[in-house]
């Protein structure tokens, strides 16, 4: 999702927590603004780094990884893509 040019996409996938035990979950994309929402850990820019608390300048492959990382994915389950409606 994170190579996305553009789009707003909500993901729902099981996570991990400390313990190992596995919960479920939703988080939302915007390739827009090159963000990810999250409820409980917050906004997570796309250039995030390895270091908590540190955003680099420029996304990469291993930004995007980084990201990735924090959410302990094991299991993607859907992936929406937002639509708006004007008229």
């Amino acid at each position: 999702m994170l190579k996305q040019r553009s789009g707003v996409y909500l993901v729902e996938f099981h996570w991990s927590n400390a313990s190992d035990e596995e919960d479920f979950h939703v988080i939302a994309v915007n390739c827009h603004l090159r963000l990810v929402f999250c409820n409980t850990l917050g906004a997570l820019p796309f250039s995030l780094g390895a270091a908590r608390g540190k955003v680099l300048e420029h996304e990469s492959d291993a930004t995007h990884d980084n990201v990735a990382a924090r959410f302990r994915i094991t299991c993607v389950t859907r992936v929406w893509r937002v639509l708006s409606h004007c008229g």
